[in-house]
């Protein structure tokens, strides 16, 4: 009798769980979902530096992402730098962890300088929009 009174309540308590997960409220809509950080390696296409601890870049055609350096990058400002960038599993980037970032230059007996990055931000629309000529890729 005592495992027949457990089975009907145990039984009940989760008819009733399911029942209040059915009466939530559905999840955001596709348009307030938050857009990704995220993006391919091979997707970017070129970056001009802010100043030197800042860089923005483009992504595809019209993404772009601003980001920070831990500390200065001095050859981001140097004429002929470029970003090197080495990729060890997937080559999504969606935060500072993911990048293994190193500037070159273009001359004779360069030696490719590491930066270590602090924030990865994609710009919005607005904001991508107000970037300086000077500092859009």
């Amino acid at each position: 009798m005592a495992n027949s009174t457990f089975l009907a309540l145990l039984t009940a308590a989760s008819l009733l769980a399911g029942s209040t997960l059915a009466q939530t409220a559905p999840g955001p809509s596709l348009a307030a979902r938050p857009v990704s950080q995220c993006f391919r390696s091979h997707d970017y296409e070129n970056f001009r530096p802010v100043n030197d601890h800042a860089f923005n870049i483009r992504v595809n055609v019209n993404t772009f992402f601003h980001i920070e350096t831990e500390g200065t990058c001095p050859d981001l400002l140097s004429p002929g730098a470029f970003l090197i960038t080495t990729i060890r599993g997937s080559d999504e980037i969606c935060g500072p962890l993911d990048w293994d970032l190193k500037i070159g230059q273009s001359g004779p007996g360069d030696i490719p300088v590491p930066c270590i990055i602090k924030s990865q931000t994609r710009l919005t629309p607005a904001e991508a929009a107000a970037i300086p000529r000077r500092e859009k890729p």
